[in-house]
């Protein structure tokens, strides 16, 4: 356990998470984040596991001047890349946003493995970068990419300038890990998160953006981080692995009763007349998963149970 766990975007929804097992595995920790859209509290705290530095990784070369001065003494480190904007529709709105914070933050972590040590390299790249397969399950061997949103788009240039490298780093392996929308403690964003804050506001109606039959996977965030950490320990150089819950998804509709049954029985949902809830959404997506699961992946969670899970910890993050 002496290799440093380097989390870009570790004060944001999943990088906290990491970081908390991690650190509480005995794991070293130090998380990197400009702290602009992270989970409250990930700084403070005298009791915390791990270290932090706040600082922009869009700033390339800035950034790896910055983190010089610790990670050169560092014999082994693994980088774990999670650092992005995390709502699509922001990044709609201003191209910008996922360029600054989405690719270059990506193109410091690669620069990164050219300066330090690091021996496993992790990218948490997204479904959004297949687009609209008009509901056929996305397969890693799927290589007719069409995003429909700047995240979609910024995740795949990613992608690709991490394989333009990735023969370069012979003594890094790496991992790139495709999920859908993931819930649980600590989320900053999505679906439920945005439900529940409109119920906070308005207890007796809420406003659902789209026809609520929108159908996607949903995985919790537990569940995907001990799948990436899994697939990390598959022995070979360089993955691409779609992780995901065993079943198709779940309805939107499906996830407001759920919600409005747990929090506010009386609420009443209107519900949009479109089946995309907003500009760059995918209504109807499926995940093949089969590669992870023939990589000895147990996969026995499923959408509405990552649904069930994250709505018992609502109350908790008010």
């Amino acid at each position: 356990m002496n290799h440093l766990n380097l989390i870009f975007g570790g004060a944001g929804f999943i990088g906290s998470n990491l970081a908390d097992l991690l650190g509480a595995q005995g794991h070293r920790v130090l998380i990197v984040d400009n702290f602009i859209n992270a989970y409250r509290n990930s700084e403070s705290g005298s009791d915390r596991i791990f270290s932090t530095i706040q600082l922009d990784l869009s700033e390339t070369r800035d950034a790896i001047d910055a983190l010089k001065p610790v990670l050169r003494q560092e014999s082994e480190i693994k980088l774990w890349h999670l650092a992005a904007n995390s709502d699509i529709r922001i990044g709609q709105e201003s191209i910008g946003v996922d360029l600054k914070n989405t690719f270059n933050t990506t193109l410091t972590a690669i620069e990164t493995i050219k300066e330090f040590a690091v021996s496993e390299f992790i990218f948490a790249s997204s479904s959004a970068v297949y687009g609209d397969f008009q509901g056929l399950p996305f397969s890693e061997d799927d290589n007719d990419f069409k995003p429909e949103s700047n995240y979609g788009y910024m995740k795949l240039l990613s992608e690709y300038a991490i394989l333009a490298r990735k023969h370069a780093y012979k003594n890094t392996s790496i991992r790139i890990f495709r999920f859908p929308n993931v819930v649980g403690s600590k989320m900053t964003h999505g679906v439920i998160f945005d439900l529940y804050k409109k119920i906070q506001i308005n207890s007796r109606e809420i406003e659902v953006l789209g026809n609520g039959f929108q159908k996607k996977p949903f995985i919790h965030v537990s569940d995907l981080i001990g799948a990436m950490l899994y697939l990390n320990k598959v022995d070979s150089k360089f993955e691409i692995y779609n992780i995901g819950p065993m079943d198709t998804g779940i309805e939107v509709r499906e996830i407001v009763e759920l919600m409005i049954n747990k929090i506010q029985p009386d609420c009443i949902a209107k519900f949009g007349h479109n089946l995309g809830g907003w500009e760059g959404d995918i209504p109807r997506y499926s995940f093949n998963i089969e590669k992870s699961k023939s990589a000895g992946l147990k996969v026995d969670f499923t959408s509405k149970d990552a649904v069930i899970r994250a709505l018992e910890t609502l109350n908790l993050e008010d």
